[in-house]
């Protein structure tokens, strides 16, 4: 599943469970957070609230950063 790409940022998982009118998505499985082209980080669950602009990475978090334009 694949939610988001509003200006170039995904959430990407195997399991998101969102709640749309709360603009909150939850995963306890793997995901995968996208950001443009060349950004992208990982981690063992993920929390976003986009009321509070609050996001929140858990476990094993890693993430790569490409070049600035």
């Amino acid at each position: 599943a694949l939610i988001g790409r509003r200006e170039g940022v995904g959430i990407r998982g195997d399991f998101l469970h969102a709640w749309p009118q709360e603009e909150r998505v939850r995963s306890h499985l793997p995901v995968t957070l996208l950001r443009g082209s060349k950004d992208r980080f990982t981690a063992d669950s993920l929390e976003y609230d986009n009321l509070e602009q609050v996001l929140q990475l858990r476990g094993r978090v890693r993430g790569v950063l490409g070049p600035a334009r």
